[in-house]
């Protein structure tokens, strides 16, 4: 060593000594990563490796050897493979516990950090009903893009369960009252289900009489309508049970295109008639009377992004501004014609 650089990491040939690189034993090595658990509670969550892998958007046999990996590393066996698919063994169960305690602090985590963004720019993604979203929500939306152009808005109707939007929803909006801890379920409005035709099949098939007489005609009947069923009318729930549908469907879409075409006679929200006012209401009163809330998390609107998109929704379903959406139910003859606009 060179007289004077002692200690300095200086060897006699004058050229600096590169310390070795510290290695961890072995032993200090972590057993799994959070990759590993998100496959992991992916293949617990959905039963079978390939809704895993459609969720995660990998192939069947990246999560299989992941799962493999994971189980080699912890020296235990966490799934029981059979032929339908996966169950979790005792010790998956176990494992499944604390991967989704872990998988709800990262979710924490994040909305602590979005909390503190106060921009209003960003993604802000919402998960609604398709009728809401196509009918209500879509012709609103470019005006408030136009005031708030750097935020992005995601929209998630559900009909596509292997291909979901990336991220979890901010707000939804939902018929379902949440009930988890530290989620807030604001009233939004109140969907008032009326039986309407159009003028196409009244002028083809006639009135029904009576609610009775409404089982002898076209039914075109929406599955999804059987959430709250204590704010259902009793006859309207005999009359499900006796009318013979000519159409099932899941999707709003198709009912209210299929109604407007002259199909048959449909049970749908009075606010139907604000922006499709060719149809006809057949009987007076409403058949239920559903509300809809706007669901988050109690950290989710201290985002500046999510505050602002959270207020356009109230906004745009104020019963102040918009009758049909009053706790009391409006008949559809009485809707104001500047209020739909």
């Amino acid at each position: 060593m060179v007289r004077g650089a002692r200690g300095r990491g200086v060897s006699e040939s004058g050229k600096r000594r590169v310390p070795k690189p510290v290695h961890a034993p072995a032993s200090a090595k972590p057993k799994w990563d959070w990759d590993d658990l998100r496959v992991f509670n992916a293949v617990a969550e959905h039963g079978t490796m390939a809704g895993a892998a459609r969720v995660l958007g990998v192939t069947a046999s990246m999560v299989s050897k992941r799962i493999d990996d994971l189980e080699a590393r912890l020296g235990a066996t966490l799934l029981s493979r059979h032929a339908h698919g996966v169950s979790l063994t005792e010790t998956g169960k176990l494992v499944r516990d604390y991967a989704l305690t872990m998988e709800h602090s990262a979710a924490s985590i994040e909305r602590m950090a979005g909390a503190q963004d106060k921009r209003r720019a960003g993604r802000v993604t919402i998960q609604a009903p398709d009728g809401v979203a196509a009918f209500w929500i879509a012709p609103r939306i470019a005006d408030f893009i136009r005031e708030n152009p750097k935020i992005r808005i995601a929209v998630d109707c559900g009909f596509w369960s292997e291909r979901p939007l990336p991220d979890p929803p901010d707000l939804i909006i939902s018929v379902k009252e949440e009930k988890r801890l530290d989620y807030v379920a604001t009233r939004l409005a109140v969907l008032h289900y009326v039986l309407f035709a159009s003028p196409k099949y009244l002028d083809t098939y006639g009135a029904p009489l009576t609610l009775a007489n409404v089982a002898d005609h076209r039914f075109l009947d929406f599955t999804p309508i059987s959430e709250q069923p204590e704010n259902w009318h009793e006859r309207a729930s005999s009359l499900r049970g006796l009318a013979e549908a000519s159409l099932e469907t899941n999707s709003s879409a198709m009912l209210l295109h299929t109604l407007l075409a002259g199909g048959g006679i449909a049970v749908a929200p009075s606010a139907v008639r604000s922006f499709a006012r060719d149809l006809v209401v057949v009987y007076p009163e409403a058949m239920s009377h559903i509300r809809l809330y706007l669901v988050h998390h109690q950290d989710a609107v201290k985002s500046a992004r999510v505050r602002a998109v959270a207020e356009w929704i109230k906004a745009i379903f104020d019963p102040r501004v918009y009758p049909w959406f009053r706790d009391e139910y409006v008949p559809p003859d009485q809707f104001p014609d500047a209020a739909s606009s």
